[in-house]
C-alpha cells in the first residue's frame, strides 16, 4: 500500500499536509471508536496509517521510501503489473510453505499477499494455515470466512470453513455455511456428511466427526 495514498496526500506534499492528514485520519479511524470485530479491523488499518505517517514525517525515511515507489508518469498498467507480480510472488511462496507444513511462515507470506491484493485464494490458504496454529485460529476462521465472502460459489472454500467451524465446536455458525454448500453441490458426498453432522440425528452417524476432521487435516493443500 502506497503511504501517500493511504494518508490521502500527494507525493510532493509538505510536512504540514502530512501531519494534517494523519490528524484527520486518526480522528476518524482510531480503534477506540469501534467495537468487537470492527475494532480489530480498525486496529490493523490504524497500524498501517501510523506506519505511513512515521515514515513520511521523517525526512530521511521519506527519501528512502520514495526511492522504492513507481516513478511518477509510469503508466497505470505498469504499476498494476508490478502489484500483480508482488502478489503472485507472495502467494506462491505462502502456498509452498503451507505444503511444507511451515504454517507460521505460510501465514505471514499470505498476509503479505493479501496486503498487496486481497483475493479469496490468499485468504483461503492463510485460513487453513492459521487454524493449525493455536494462537492464530481465530484469525484463520476469519480468513476462511472472508474467502467464502469473496467467492461465494467455491465449494472447496465452504467445505474447509464448515469443517473448521465444526472442529472448534461452532455448530451454529456452521449451519448456514453448510446450507449454502448443499445448495451448490447437493449430491456431493462430503457436503452430505457435513449436513448430517449438524442435523438432529447426527448422533446416529457414529465416527462422522472423526472422519471429517481427519480429512480436513490431510486434504486442504
Amino acid at each position: 500500500m502506497d503511504h501517500y495514498k493511504l494518508l490521502g496526500v500527494a507525493r510532493n506534499c509538505s510536512p504540514s499536509e502530512i501531519h494534517h492528514a494523519f490528524r484527520e485520519l486518526s480522528r476518524k479511524m482510531h480503534p477506540d471508536r469501534f467495537k468487537d470485530k470492527e475494532r480489530e479491523r480498525a486496529e490493523k488499518e490504524y497500524q498501517l496509517i501510523v506506519k505511513a505517517y512515521n515514515t513520511l514525517k521523517d525526512e530521511r525515511l521519506r527519501k528512502e521510501y520514495d526511492k522504492t515507489l513507481t516513478p511518477v508518469g509510469v503508466s497505470a498498467a505498469a504499476e498494476e503489473s508490478n502489484t500483480e507480480a508482488q502478489y503472485q510472488q507472495a502467494l506462491r511462496a505462502g502456498v509452498a510453505k503451507y505444503n511444507q507444513k511451515q504454517f507460521e511462515l505460510a501465514s505471514d507470506l499470505l498476509a503479505r499477499a493479501i496486503f498487496v491484493k486481497e483475493t479469496a485464494e490468499a485468504h483461503y490458504y492463510k485460513g487453513i494455515a492459521e487454524i493449525r496454529l493455536p494462537r492464530r485460529r481465530k484469525s484463520g476462521l476469519d480468513s476462511l470466512q472472508r474467502a467464502c465472502e469473496l467467492d461465494a460459489f467455491n465449494a472447496r472454500y465452504l467445505k474447509s470453513y464448515s469443517r473448521a467451524l465444526l472442529e472448534f465446536g461452532l455448530t451454529v455458525r456452521a449451519r448456514p455455511v453448510i446450507d449454502r454448500l448443499i445448495e451448490l453441490v447437493p449430491d456431493d458426498p462430503e457436503a452430505l456428511e457435513l449436513q448430517a453432522v449438524v442435523s438432529p440425528d447426527a448422533g446416529k452417524k457414529g465416527g462422522l466427526f472423526s472422519s471429517l476432521f481427519d480429512r480436513f487435516r490431510g486434504d486442504n493443500s
